[in-house]
């Protein structure tokens, strides 16, 4: 049928209704007939209980088919409130269609059980799903539970004993039913917000690297990890000074993963191998000097070493003034002052180092590119050799001797 039985008029584009027994007309017709009539305009039977309204349907021909159904989801059904429909109309219409159940109110069990029996995903519509509803909604596809607000104890139980990862859909999985999952698979750790202690111990005694996936392991969790596999350190965001203290006397090379070292977790981590400070972010004062007391050369591992840990590394070995990025001024002097050749390793020395660096040893002039004439003159007092080899070096505008 093209056309509309009341109207006669094609369907087009325009809004359309399917009735209770599955005659087509536009919508705004059949309003108007309801309005002098009570029956349907083609068979006669009471179309008043229930409506099934839909837009643009593509052929009003087609029967309402389960693939039709599916085909088009965008239905709005409607019971018609007076006189409400009785729990037999209801369960005919559920029946046909278990999607429906949306539009019922508060439907009884037996209508749950009908829907969710029908189709599984009809549990999706049902405000408040009694316990037999949610069981047999699981029962049949255990993920459904995402659709369960507040599944019961049972319902998680039995959800995760069909399958354990279906846990990511429960909000607060009890104790039991997280240990229900993690038993069968210890990854199912990783679904789970806030998964109880003995959860928690459970999943890193069986592998340390489980930490990774709990939020706020407490201390005792994060201990049996690093007992277990100090690298396991990476995976906690704020370890417990015990926890850090435990990795680094395994292996001080996991101080890398701690983000926030204690005072005592940093000089351990130096004292096994002063190497390690290079993994310190921001190494405290002692800990640099902890470093550099066993070798000056040690301070090319510290990105920003202090003023006072620069002058010890320079005390202890002059050269060392060649792994210091920007060394200071006063550490400089230092360096030259002990002895002169070490102004090599210092890049773009002031002229006041430089003067410093050849009156402790001429030849320093070495190492200086572009002396001034000041500079070339302390040289030669301080080494009479040095005026033969400045004069072989440099040209002779350059030279302060003529």
């Amino acid at each position: 049928m093209d056309n509309c039985s009341i109207c006669s008029e094609p369907f087009g584009e325009l809004a359309q209704t399917i009735t209770g027994c599955y005659h087509i007309f536009h919508y705004k017709c059949l309003i108007k007939w309801l309005n002098y009539n009570s029956s349907c305009p083609v068979c006669r039977n009471n179309p008043t209980q229930y409506i099934l309204n839909r837009k643009d349907i593509k052929d009003p021909q087609e029967e309402l088919s389960d693939a039709f159904i599916q085909e088009h989801q965008n239905y709005r059904f409607e019971f018609i409130k007076n006189p409400p429909p009785s729990e037999e109309v209801q369960m005919a219409v559920i029946q046909k269609h278990e999607w429906a159940i949306k539009f019922i109110e508060n439907p009884s069990k037996r209508l749950q059980m009908a829907a969710v029996q029908g189709d599984k995903s009809a549990i999706e519509y049902i405000e408040n799903p009694s316990e037999e509803a949610q069981m047999a909604t699981v029962q049949q596809n255990p993920y459904y539970i995402k659709f369960i607000k507040t599944p019961s104890e049972e319902v998680q139980m039995a959800a995760v004993q069909r399958d354990m990862y279906c846990i990511k859909f429960i909000e607060n999985p009890s104790k039991e039913v997280q240990m229900a999952a993690v038993q069968r698979d210890m990854y199912c750790i990783k679904f789970i917000e806030n998964p109880s202690k003995e959860v928690q111990m459970m999943a890193v005694q069986k592998n340390a690297y489980y930490i990774q996936y709990i939020k706020t392991p407490s201390e005792e969790v994060q201990m049996a990890a690093v007992q277990q596999d100090e690298y396991s350190i990476k995976f906690i965001e704020n370890p417990s000074k015990e926890a850090q203290i435990t990795t680094i006397q395994k292996n001080a090379y996991y101080i890398q993963y701690i983000k926030t070292p204690s005072k005592e977790v940093q000089m351990m981590a130096v004292q096994q191998n002063a190497y390690y400070i290079q993994y310190i972010k921001t190494p405290l004062k002692e800990v640099q000097m902890e470093a550099v007391q066993q070798s000056a050369n040690n301070i090319k591992y510290i990105k920003t070493p202090l003023e006072e840990v620069q002058m010890a590394a320079v005390q202890q070995d002059e050269y060392s003034v060649q792994f210091i990025e920007n060394p200071l001024k006063e550490v400089q002097m230092m360096a030259v002052q002990k002895n002169g050749l070490a102004i090599k390793c210092i890049h773009n020395p002031s002229e006041e180092v430089q003067m410093a660096a050849v009156q402790e040893d001429g030849w320093a002039i070495k190492y200086i590119k572009n002396p001034s004439k000041e500079v070339q003159i302390a040289a030669v007092k301080k080494d009479s050799i040095m005026l033969e080899y400045l004069k072989n070096t440099l040209k002779k505008d350059q030279l302060a001797f003529f």
